[in-house]
């Protein structure tokens, strides 16, 4: 009983121990203890491909350990990759390039792969380990590579779209560039043509997409220089919306049922209230170097008040030094005229180099107080002076007595990165520098509060959240979707609908259907006092046939689910393991591991260089074989496989074997009596000696090959 259990407890264990990482590039030398240098990535291209509620991104990325001790004698080099995806990211893919041939990764339970890459390492041999923590945060290694050579690798992942009427937009993964020692200089960005996305394109860069032909098909394509787009919007990429009327629906079919992903933008379908004029000081604090310069945050909080803030709300602006002032005695209209021209009076001199927080919370609450009594506060600041308890508590009743007869929210977003302050812990958890502070202020105020965190989460991902926050338009949705004669189960939504719900952003989901068309909407929401109804029917020519990721996106987004709504039970952890392994999409349960070709990866003989790389999955099938039933699977200790063929086969040629990941041969059906026959029942008895883990079964014959997996708990 003890044994059955290991795998689960080793899952539950792990949870708990894993450490939040650091968005960093690293190399070392695992065999000889040689201390770790900072990695390079020396090219990186990718490769997008709109997929609806979700756009596929294929990132191809070189390592080197260029400019480190490394880069001469030493042929053992390990190359840590550390990195954070948007929230809701699903990665479904991994390739290695193993000299001038690309591998594609298999997946496997997270505990079996890590065994396999710790005893490959030992045996210098061909590597890539993918894993995904806590928080979005993943893991790559790879290993070995010599110090003055390079390896390649490709991750390909989904990561969530944001929807408006006219376009739609993804986050590229600016961070991972950046944690790259020597900077690149340029990257090629591509997607293919179709009718329905259009060209893509950036907004404050000058690079447009041309035309761009070769034997995988059309694309756009753009070279982009790194100091383009350094400090701009985060390499955002746009392309056009395909909303019709504020709805988008296509479908997969899988026999009598199917999976559908759904868009509706709110404020199209419904007669939403116009919204309550907006008026905002901004507080704004620097305090000591940051990956964020002074100018930079003077930039992004304009650029901010000019995508965000219309004619009808107004501004003010206080800044960190000894006189802590508004740069206005009155509100300031928030017109495009009058937000450049007090920028325009602003620069990183005006931000002196200390904290002085509580005197301009001061200052912006008499303001306030001074001018109508009603507005909101939004403090950018990256401090560690409110640093204890007792200090933030009583800030906290100072600020509280000082509002009092006032309309006052607070939105906080933190950009300290470096995690020097001092840690503390409060009410079943531990805080730091000015975190506790931050948060219970926004909390009883009613308003948000979002932290910079460990150099991810960027100053301007950070902001477009808080802006988002402010711009709402807070109500309560009831959404339903049905087939006519049928029914929609297990939903996902990007974005979960809450009891309040956000009318400003788009719905965006996916869903199991079954039965017949036509598919109905029916959405019924409430805004104060306003009463909104939708209803929407589509005939089955009105939801088009996708030929996107629709399994993967649903898979990932269940795994997400189970993962985060679930306690990490031994049955919940054994569905995330069987979806994430049925589908191939990353969990914190699974690893991506790619291995030299002939141990347990089929190599990519269609694969070719450049930009773009086209995948063909070949199964090495056995002429006649019509079934594989493999029984149970998982197993405890006995496992039953059933060959079933379309016809009488002379099977003496044949060889039954199990082997581990590591391509070991650890059981052989020697004792099978072969013949002719058309069904043949194999029985694995996996004793106490076999680990639990991933195993491979193999059958080998003159003609081809078949492998299945077989997992032991």
């Amino acid at each position: 009983m003890q044994q059955k259990f290991y795998f689960i407890f080793f899952y539950i264990s792990f949870l708990f121990l894993q450490s939040k990482a650091q968005t960093g590039l690293i190399v070392n030398d695992p065999r000889n203890f040689g201390g770790t240098q900072p990695g390079t990535i020396e090219a990186a291209s990718f490769v997008i491909k709109p997929q609806g509620i979700y756009a596929s991104i294929e990132m191809y990325l070189t390592f080197s350990a260029r400019a480190t001790y490394f880069e001469n004698g030493h042929d053992t080099v390990e190359v840590i990759m550390d990195f954070l995806l948007p929230d809701k990211s699903i990665i479904y893919d991994s390739w290695l390039w193993i000299d001038t041939l690309a591998v594609k990764a298999g997946i496997y339970d997270r505990w079996t792969a890590s065994q396999v890459y710790e005893e490959i390492v030992g045996r210098r041999q061909d590597p890539s380990i993918l894993f995904k923590n806590n928080d979005g945060h993943y893991e790559l290694r790879i290993f070995p590579m010599a110090g003055n050579e390079s390896r390649k690798v490709k991750i390909s992942y989904l990561v969530p779209t944001d929807w408006s009427k006219n376009e739609v937009s993804i986050l590229l993964p600016a961070n991972i560039l950046n944690a790259s020692y020597k900077q690149l200089h340029s990257i090629d960005i591509l997607m293919p043509q179709t009718e329905e996305w259009g060209r893509p394109y950036f907004k404050g860069i000058d690079n447009e997409f041309a035309d761009f032909n070769d034997e995988d098909g059309n694309f756009w394509k753009t070279t982009l220089d790194i100091q383009e787009y350094n400090g701009k919007q985060n390499l955002k990429l746009y392309y056009s919306s395909p909303l019709e009327n504020g709805v988008y629906v296509n479908r997969i079919v899988q026999g009598d049922s199917g999976i559908y992903q759904m868009v509706l933008l709110s404020e199209e379908i419904f007669d939403i209230p116009a919204p309550k004029a907006k008026k905002i000081v901004c507080l704004l604090e620097y305090v000591r170097g940051n990956l964020v310069s002074k100018q930079e945050l003077l930039q992004q909080v304009k650029e901010h008040l000019l995508n965000n803030f219309s004619n009808q709300d107004s501004f003010n602006i206080i800044l960190s030094r000894f006189n802590t002032n508004p740069v206005s005695n009155s509100w300031i209209p928030a017109d495009s005229i009058s937000i450049e021209m007090i920028f325009s009076q602003l620069n990183a001199s005006s931000i002196v180099d200390y904290s002085n927080i509580p005197s301009m919370l001061n200052s912006a609450i008499s303001f306030i107080k001074n001018n109508g009594k009603h507005g909101e506060v939004l403090l950018i600041a990256n401090s560690e002076t409110i640093n204890t308890l007792s200090a933030a508590e009583q800030l906290l009743e100072d600020i509280d007595l000082a509002t009092e007869g006032s309309s006052i929210t607070f939105y906080i977003v933190d950009f300290l990165n470096f995690g020097s302050g001092n840690r503390y812990y409060k009410d079943g958890r531990y805080f730091l520098a000015n975190e506790y502070f931050y948060l219970n202020l926004a909390q009883q105020s009613n308003g948000y509060f979002s932290k910079y965190e460990n150099n991810n989460a960027t100053l301007q991902q950070n902001l477009l959240i808080m802006f988002e926050e402010m711009n709402a338009i807070k109500g309560v949705l009831d959404l339903r979707t049905r087939l006519e004669s049928g029914v929609c189960f297990n939903r996902y939504e990007i974005e979960s609908i809450d009891l309040v719900f956000n009318f400003t952003k788009p719905i965006l989901q996916v869903g199991r259907f079954k039965g017949d068309f036509p598919f109905i909407i029916e959405a019924n929401g409430w805004i104060d006092t306003t009463a909104l109804r939708a209803t929407f029917t589509l005939t089955e020519n009105e939801v088009p046939i996708s030929d996107t990721l629709l399994q993967e996106i649903w898979s990932g987004l269940r795994v997400e689910y189970l993962d985060q709504h679930q306690s990490p039970i031994r049955e919940i952890i054994l569905q995330i393991i069987d979806e994430s392994l049925r589908q191939r999409v990353l969990s914190r349960h699974t690893a991506f591991m790619a291995l030299e070709p002939g141990i347990t990866a089929e190599p990519c003989f269609d694969c070719i260089g450049g930009n773009v790389i086209v995948v063909s999955d070949k199964d090495l099938s056995i002429e006649g074989l019509s079934d594989v039933r493999i029984a149970p699977n998982p197993f405890h200790e006995r496992v039953t496989i059933v060959l079933e063929f379309s016809e009488m086969r002379d099977l003496k040629d044949f060889q039954f074997m199990v082997y581990n990941l590591a391509g070991q041969q650890v059981h052989s059906f020697i004792d099978v009596a072969v013949g002719v026959t058309n069904r043949l029942e194999l029985t694995w008895d996996a004793n106490q000696n076999i680990a639990p883990g991933v195993y491979l079964f193999v059958i080998q014959t003159p003609q081809g090959k078949y492998t299945s997996k077989l997992v032991k708990l």
